[in-house]
């Protein structure tokens, strides 16, 4: 998956229309919404795989982000993003509209709930599993999952204990970085410099 700003003209248009035709999914960023159908007609068939949607980056009040970034997307034509700084999750849906699922902007805690009352602290990445969301939460030291329902739970590791604690959960992890889910929808995550896989439950 790509996110290609200034994807209406230029270089960003040719770099998206190029992933696009390699089998990337890519979002298009741009002032203008004109111009970023267009981008998504020239790429005829891949345009299914490509998501636009206008807004300007150096303008705060239409990106609200601060700091690091990971992007994923989802067949159902959201895309989710990982906003570190603001120790954040947010979707923005097919229309462009941009909502949080969990966290507090500017607000760092370990708090399970729905939107409003959860809250994270630095995460760092995210795994789409269908309707779950399985985020590495990387200063609470835990993996977290998003349901359905945009509600926040705690899959593995403790709030406040960073340290790698093998065997039943919710064990322990150190400071996670990356999450990925694997075929047989166990997830592996980097954690302590090793790789750590949580198998689903029998």
């Amino acid at each position: 998956m790509a996110l290609i700003t200034g994807a209406g003209s230029g270089i960003g248009r040719g770099v998206a229309l190029a992933l696009a035709a390699q089998g990337y999914s890519v979002t298009l960023t741009g002032r203008r919404a004109e111009p970023l159908a267009e981008t998504v007609a020239l790429a005829a068939g891949a345009g299914e795989r490509m998501l636009a949607f206008p807004a300007d980056i150096a303008d705060p009040s239409e990106a609200p982000y601060a700091g690091r970034l990971f992007v994923a997307a989802a067949n159902t034509n959201n895309v989710y993003v990982v906003d570190t700084g603001n120790s954040t999750i947010r979707m923005m849906n097919d229309k462009g509209v941009v909502s949080t699922l969990a966290g507090l902007a500017g607000r760092c805690d370990a708090i399970d709930g729905g939107p409003g009352v959860s809250r994270l602290c630095s995460p760092s990445s995210i795994a789409v599993d269908g309707n779950d969301l399985y985020i590495a939460d990387t200063n609470n030291s835990t993996i977290r999952r998003i349901n359905l329902d945009n509600v926040t739970s705690t899959v593995a590791g403790v709030p406040g204990h960073a340290g790698v604690v093998l065997g039943p959960l919710p064990g322990g992890l150190d400071r996670p970085i990356g999450v990925a889910l694997a075929p047989d929808r166990s997830i592996a995550l980097t954690t302590h410099n090793i790789v750590v896989k949580l198998l689903p439950a029998k």
